[in-house]
């Protein structure tokens, strides 16, 4: 069974350009990762210092070997020092 994941980070403006430097290079480690079946950065329209990553994992396995990676664990400091609050992730799995 497939896995949804949504992270959402609340940015600092000043600190947009890091964050997404950060973003790039997650994002083109992690698709090499086992599993990983979608895996975007979005950015909302109506505030622009608010990202959400959208992914989609074949397993929780899976998900889980993402988040012991290296470039996960790289990534997650500069995104705390990026965001002004915790960042938000949901885990989803289909009902139907």
């Amino acid at each position: 069974m497939s896995i949804t994941v949504l992270a959402s980070f609340q940015v600092k403006t000043e600190k947009v350009a890091d964050f997404l430097a950060a973003c790039r290079e997650l994002t083109e480690h992690t698709m090499k990762d086992k599993g990983v079946l979608f895996y975007e950065l979005q950015r909302n329209n109506e505030n622009a210092n608010l990202f959400v990553f959208v992914e989609r994992w074949e397993s929780q396995a899976d998900l889980d070997a993402h988040l012991a990676t290296a470039h996960i664990q790289k990534a997650f400091p500069i995104f705390l020092e990026c965001c002004q609050s915790e960042p938000v992730v949901q885990v989803f799995s289909p009902v139907f």
